[in-house]
């Protein structure tokens, strides 16, 4: 008796299955229905086709092969080396997560940051990195083991809302920290809002009313309050200081000889066109079957997330040289402290 037939008879009470004998669990498993044990891998790493995955895996009808479905933990960890429909989901975002991490190691410090940032500096700077990495590696793991049950599905993919929330969370958190550097109050005020609503997106989607479909519209409502909030203090910023200024500040501390409002607007193109590009399923809605493998939408899109981190940590560190320099409108003595004036 094969391994498969033997753990459906487990499952089973020791009855054979009205599906026949090609009909298994994903061993070590749970969370399958007996409708969804209808297909059963013969065969370790099996890979299979649209119509034969269970529903929950049927996101992309533009993706015709090479799904993972039934898998153990253990086969969808070996599947990582291993040529399938997600391989270049996971390794975007875990090649991001890996070059993340080498800028938090203490070489960066010296390298990057200027050697008049305080250690309060170094620390918004490794927040802001960990929170990428936490992004970065949830959705990493999400894809990795999407093919294993509908429990796997639905808690992977809670953790991989969360890593949402706590980029979001990161990459404002620091624009707004620099932007209102010298400004303790507004600044921390600021801080506390974006972190406060930010947070309910963080833990929200560890709770179990979060999946459900009762509460997508909150769900919904939640993020879109959560993306409202965090750029109040942009507008604040450009209501003050006007969008001409703000394109061109710290362009002198910048080799590339642009302002960080234009990194900024960079990064916002980034990632609406990665927004677009996963919402629209392009290009596989125009070659359906054809880009199962390589340069799916979601590729595309883990991809240009991948790339505005980047830019993202760029922005940030001219805005730091651009608060320590001394140069009009950006001076200011380096901050050893959030209350510190």
């Amino acid at each position: 008796m094969d391994k498969f037939k033997e753990v459906q008879l487990i499952e089973l009470g020791g009855k054979e299955s009205d599906f026949g004998g090609s009909t298994v669990s994903c061993s070590g498993s749970s969370g399958f229905s007996l409708e969804e044990k209808k297909i059963l891998p013969q065969e370790k790493y099996q890979l299979y086709r649209f119509e034969d995955i269970p529903d929950y895996l049927k996101d992309n009808p533009f993706i015709h092969t090479r799904y993972r479905a039934y898998y153990t933990y253990r086969e969808a960890f070996g599947s990582l080396f291993r040529i399938h429909n997600e391989t270049g989901n996971i390794w975007t975002h875990l090649a991001g997560f890996l070059v993340v991490l080498l800028l938090i190691m203490p070489i960066q410090y010296s390298f990057f940051l200027p050697k008049e940032a305080s250690l309060l500096d170094r620390v918004i700077f490794a927040l802001f990195l960990l929170s990428a990495a936490k992004c970065l590696l949830c959705s990493s793991l999400f894809h990795l083991f999407i093919g294993c049950s509908r429990d796997a599905f639905k808690r992977w993919g809670c953790w991989d809302y969360s890593g949402i929330s706590t980029l979001i969370c990161g990459c404002y958190c620091i624009v707004v920290y620099y932007c209102f550097y010298c400004d303790t109050l507004i600044r921390n005020i600021f801080l506390g809002v974006i972190f406060a609503v930010n947070f309910t997106g963080i833990i929200g989607p560890q709770t179990s009313a979060w999946s459900e479909p009762w509460f997508r519209l909150f769900r919904a409502g939640i993020y879109l309050l959560c993306g409202i909030v965090s750029t109040v203090p942009i507008l604040y910023w450009l209501c003050k200081h006007g969008i001409p200024s703000t394109m061109e500040l710290g362009h002198a501390t910048n080799v590339l000889g642009i302002g960080w409002g234009s990194l900024f607007a960079l990064e916002m193109c980034i990632w609406l066109a990665g927004v677009g590009v996963y919402a629209w399923r392009f290009p596989e809605c125009y070659l359906p079957g054809k880009c199962d493998v390589l340069f799916h939408s979601h590729q595309i899109w883990h991809t240009l997330i991948v790339l505005g981190v980047l830019v993202h940590y760029q922005l940030s560190l001219q805005l730091l040289k651009w608060r320590l320099s001394g140069v009009p409108g950006g001076g200011c003595s380096a901050r050893t402290s959030l209350f510190s004036a």
